[in-house]
């Protein structure tokens, strides 16, 4: 395998980085790699106004990489008045002149017209309508002197977490600063755009340091695309720390609701669930996943038990590996690691086996949590996943068959964050964990298919192992 800083993004080479995502869009649907839908090409003209925001501070300096947080870049005083001069006149032509497509988005949402230029976009709808098509080609887009980070919630989390932690040693030495303010800085100084995808977690902690961080990210500047499955003011259902940060969300972002349109990936290409996901959890069932895989093998191999990696200065221990594919038992992926082990896992190999999944609507909450952050980032950098299962897998997270439901807790406890200062309570009426649940299945249903199962890791390009013997 031979590892790529530039990520795989599947659409890459069918469109040009110079295009609007409109164009992108209008490109892909001319050379039919995509079917026309007018609602879809409503949701990536909703991108040009925030590109064109990207290329009006490009035009003016006002912002590049290397100085996207003002706070942290000591300017002169003659430098600041010019920004600021700068800014006003950039604001006063978008405002009184702004071009057609502006108005359009206006018209089209206007809960979105107010006295502030927008900063980002918050896109929201039903699973598999195309929110990470959008996402992805506007990731694609050209933002000279602009670095963009793609991450999803998860892996974003973890890594606020870590940076959190670091914040807190250096404030315990000079208590002069906000350990948040301390990552919001770095964030942006690192990368001032930011592609985020499904903006939801039903994780209390993270809820309140989500808010926390962009309440503080987005009037310093932060660029934010993000996506998810419920309209901005449904967060607080989650969470109530999110009280404090909706207002701030529709002041910045431009809310594009995604309308009625059916789920793509129901009839996305040939499907192999069957020969990928097999029913019911036995031995044989086991072996027969385990003889698919190693027809893809190339060269020498073995199978090697006890690989380590580690991450974060944390060791994992990943139990049968071989040649980029990793073998977990259920109760072990999801039972004793979390969401940073996943993403190593996602980050390492390009195909996953995972025996003895039970029916994930039936077991402990925790349990359940698990299985859908990790298919989540499995999906996210095109793991290939194989799996025996308790039932059917298009039943595996079907709430209408759960079973008891005796093992979830009624709620999480109230607590503050300290290094937020954010206090949450969640209240846990099972909606949070349907929604998510519905987009695993929708993404189980695109994982089972020909063209997801074609694609390239999308950290490595994978040279030693077939990967079209999955088909076979």
């Amino acid at each position: 395998m031979r590892d790529s800083r530039i990520a795989n993004n599947m659409w890459r080479a069918h469109v040009s980085s110079r295009q609007t995502v409109t164009e992108m869009y209008d490109a892909l649907v001319q050379k039919r790699a995509l079917r026309h839908d007018p609602r879809q090409r409503d949701m990536a003209q909703a991108c040009t106004p925030l590109l064109n925001h990207i290329h009006s501070l490009e035009r003016t300096g006002v912002v590049t990489s290397s100085s996207a947080s003002s706070v942290s870049t000591p300017v002169s005083f003659a430098d600041a008045i010019s920004n600021k001069l700068l800014r006003m006149r950039s604001w006063l032509r978008s405002h009184a002149f702004p071009d057609r497509v502006t108005r359009e988005v206006a018209i089209q949402w206007p809960e979105n017209v107010g006295v502030e230029r927008k900063t980002g976009v918050y896109m929201w709808g039903n699973v598999g309508v195309g929110k990470t098509l959008i996402l992805d080609l506007f990731e694609l887009t050209e933002t000279p002197g602009w670095t963009k980070r793609r991450a999803h919630l998860h892996s974003f989390m973890s890594d606020i977490v870590i940076r959190l932690h670091r914040a807190e040693v250096a404030a315990r030495r000079t208590r002069k600063f906000s350990p948040i303010n301390c990552v919001v800085e770095d964030v942006l100084r690192e990368s001032p755009i930011l592609c985020l995808d499904e903006f939801q977690t039903f994780d209390v902690t993270h809820a309140a340091l989500l808010a926390a961080f962009f309440s503080h990210a987005l009037p310093r500047g932060l660029v934010l695309f993000t996506t998810s499955n419920r309209p901005p003011h449904e967060l607080t259902s989650i969470s109530t720390a999110f009280e404090r940060f909706i207002p701030v969300l529709w002041r910045h972002c431009d809310v594009v609701h995604c309308g009625d349109i059916k789920d793509y990936r129901e009839n996305a290409s040939r499907s192999h669930h069957d020969v990928i996901f097999l029913y019911p959890n036995t031995k044989e069932n086991a072996k027969r996943l385990i003889r698919r895989v190693e027809r893809g093998f190339t060269g020498k191999w073995a199978w090697e038990q006890g690989a380590t990696i580690w991450l974060y200065g944390r060791e994992l221990v990943v139990p049968v590996h071989c040649g980029g594919v990793a073998l977990f038992e259920f109760s072990h992926i999801c039972g004793l690691l979390g969401p940073p082990d996943f993403q190593c896992i996602a980050k390492s190999f390009h195909t996953v086996i995972i025996t003895n999944v039970p029916h994930i609507a039936g077991v402990s909450r925790n349990a359940a949590q698990q299985f859908i952050i990790l298919v989540d980032e499995l999906y996210q950098y095109n793991v290939k996943l194989l799996f025996t299962s308790e039932v059917p897998w298009e039943k595996i997270v079907d709430t209408g068959t759960a079973a008891g439901g005796g093992g979830t807790d009624l709620c999480y406890s109230e607590g503050e964050d300290e290094r937020s200062g954010y206090s949450a309570h969640y209240e846990f009426r099972n909606a949070e964990e349907v929604l998510s649940f519905h987009r695993i299945a929708s993404r189980l249903k695109e994982m089972g298919c020909q063209h997801y199962l074609l694609r390239d890791h999308s950290h490595f390009v994978i040279s030693d192992y077939n990967i079209a013997s999955l088909l076979e």
